[in-house]
């Protein structure tokens, strides 16, 4: 078989194989083809990495994670006395509380206990709380001071610990939406942290079944509570590679030409199925290679 006739057999096999898995996105693999070139040669120095489909390589991760900017900190609930009238305090209570070690916050409730102190004071130590909570990445957490009685010197000083209430997502075309959430699920855990969350979304922004990651949070219908809004822009899940190299034997022809084609989300939930083909220039000999991979 002539070497012409060969490269003829083996693009003929590819373009069939396109119309079976994507018959609606020849065009956009087209436009693709030019910038999927080769290999490099210091990425083919291993006679054997063109012999099967190779895994994508993993980019690295960003050095920014996306937008996600704090929520404003809530107002106190209004109290029953003023906020300037002096008050004897014989015991400060923090209550909510399962994130900062109980020492810290007693080196800062003790300053006020056994002195008399105001309102607006009282309203600065729960600002103080609430900045170890935020120095943790806690950006949802608050200390407040709740309505109460100040019977018998005793104040309460009430910690909401923020919470994610949902999950939304955007601009999903052919992505499932779970996949994206059980990605940032870890980031979902209680009380909400900032720096969790930027993680979890870091890790998706270096999928390669996105182009880009952005999100934000805004306050959620109860005290506490965050809304996360999560947009992507899908990349183009079809891959194709070309090589010619003359890795092959010599006595089965040493110049061979090849071409793969990866789905890198063939149904939604980042599976991947990969095809790959190679044939000699001279003496015929064809090979054959085809994946299917799922994540867990």
């Amino acid at each position: 078989m002539q070497p012409a006739q060969l490269i003829t057999n083996l693009g003929n096999a590819l373009f069939m194989f396109l119309l079976l898995i994507c018959p609606s996105g020849l065009p956009t693999i087209a436009q693709e083809i030019g910038q999927r070139l080769p290999a490099s040669p210091e990425q083919q120095s291993d006679p054997n990495r063109n012999q099967f489909n190779q895994p994508t390589e993993v980019a690295p991760l960003p050095s920014t994670p996306p937008v996600l900017p704090q929520q404003p900190a809530p107002v106190s609930p209004e109290l029953p006395v003023s906020p300037e009238q002096h008050i004897l305090i014989h015991k400060i209570q923090v209550i909510g509380n399962t994130i900062i070690p109980e020492q810290e916050l007693q080196a800062l409730t003790q300053s006020l206990e056994g002195k008399e102190t105001t309102i607006a004071e009282l309203v600065k130590l729960a600002d103080r709380i609430t900045q170890l909570y935020l120095q943790r990445g806690y950006i949802t957490s608050r200390a407040v001071i709740p309505n109460q009685s100040l019977v018998d010197g005793k104040v309460q000083i009430q910690v909401v610990e923020g919470t994610l209430e949902s999950v939304e997502i955007e601009g999903t075309q052919q992505v499932s939406q779970d996949y994206i959430r059980d990605r940032i699920a870890l980031a979902q855990l209680k009380p909400l942290n900032q720096f969790a969350l930027e993680d979890q979304l870091r890790l998706l922004q270096a999928d390669p079944l996105f182009k880009s990651v952005t999100a934000s949070l805004r306050p959620g219908s109860r005290p506490g509570q965050a809304v996360l809004t999560v947009q992507v822009e899908e990349a183009n899940p079809l891959v194709i590679g070309t090589n010619i190299d003359n890795y092959s034997p010599p006595a089965v022809g040493g110049e061979r030409a090849g071409g793969s084609l990866t789905n890198r989300n063939l149904s939604g939930t980042g599976d991947q199925l990969s095809i790959a083909a190679t044939s000699t220039l001279t003496g015929g000999a064809q090979q054959y290679d085809l994946s299917y991979r799922i994540p867990l």
